[in-house]
């Protein structure tokens, strides 16, 4: 039945609460296949003011483009044993001991996490308390990533356009686009930027005892609005992600779960980064397709408008010829 609207089973359920229609028991179903089912209740009689139908609408979801077939015949990165997170962080990579030494003197923000510096080192947004643990896992991550033939680096992206030009004198001035951070690796001739990141909730701070009422110019009394202040917390769930990437029908981020932690998901994420690679150059081969069929169709446009418009000033001659004859 839920099939039939379009709808989930526990969309239509709500629905009938609303609608005080029965719903049928546990087990009702099982009763119904052995030939023992009980009868059905009647409709309740609705009252007054109580609707008689109920109108859902939703969005629908874009349909996901198909998947290339070449992404399942990829051949996967070789990666030699399982990669294996230490207990100790021990001689580290050089770029992980760079951003141990920066990240280990900042200060965490108001979300808790430690924040953005614009000095060299890893793409690591996590709290004081996950940067030992999120290093471990990166110092494997490189190592693993190098000694199976990818290079990575660690680069401070500068902003490619110029600070707009003030229009006078009183008019400040306004920032360039931020510089962007960013740790990659080549794979395939592709740079896949990555990114080690901590979860974080929000939470509601309770509301203080509102202030008195004051009154205003016209003698009328009011209530001075109290805004909603919120409190962050660091959830020590991390994630390994690849940031410069859109929806490509391949997977691009890697999460803790209730019974996987990330350390244990390195070797499927390095094995998996040149399907990533290939999807990104078959996203740019059908991106161009659409381009050079867009200019085309441009194209055919722009020839079918002037030949509208000789065609129109060749009519417009013909009437004037004529009117010229009729005089």
């Amino acid at each position: 039945m839920a099939g039939r609207y379009g709808v989930s089973g526990v969309a239509l359920a709500k629905t009938c609460r609303k609608l005080g229609v029965p719903l049928p028991p546990r087990g009702y179903w099982a009763k119904v296949k052995a030939g023992k089912a009980s009868k059905r209740p009647a409709l309740p009689v609705r009252g007054a003011g109580e609707p008689e139908n109920l109108v859902s609408r939703y969005r629908t979801r874009p349909t996901q483009p198909p998947r290339p077939p070449e992404l399942d015949a990829v051949a996967p990165v070789p990666v030699i044993g399982r990669i294996v997170v230490a207990d100790v962080l021990s001689d580290p990579h050089p770029l992980v001991e760079r951003t141990r030494r920066h990240l280990a003197q900042a200060k965490p923000a108001y979300t808790g996490l430690l924040p953005w510096t614009n000095k060299p080192c890893l793409d690591i947004t996590v709290s004081p308390d996950s940067l030992d643990r999120a290093l471990r896992i990166a110092d494997a991550l490189l190592n693993s990533m190098e000694a199976a033939g990818l290079r990575v680096e660690e680069r401070i992206l500068k902003p490619k356009g110029k600070r707009p030009p003030r229009r006078s004198i009183w008019e400040t001035q306004q920032p360039c686009e931020p510089e962007e951070r960013v740790t990659r690796v080549l794979c395939d001739d592709e740079w896949l930027e990555l990114a080690i990141s901590e979860r974080v909730e929000r939470h509601e701070r309770p509301k203080p005892d509102p202030p008195p009422r004051r009154i205003a110019w016209d003698g009328t009394f009011y209530d001075e609005h109290v805004p909603t202040t919120y409190t962050c917390e660091p959830t020590g769930m991390l994630s390994l992600a690849i940031t410069n990437v859109g929806r490509l029908g391949v997977q691009t981020t890697w999460n803790d779960g209730k019974r996987q932690r990330l350390e244990s998901r390195l070797t499927e994420f390095v094995s998996r980064l040149s399907a990533v690679a290939l999807a990104v150059k078959l996203r740019r081969v059908e991106e161009e397709r659409q381009r050079v069929a867009a200019l085309e169709e441009a194209e055919r446009r722009r020839i079918a408008e002037i030949e509208d418009e000789r065609r129109r000033w060749a009519r417009q001659q013909h009437r004037w010829a004529e009117q010229e004859r009729e005089k």
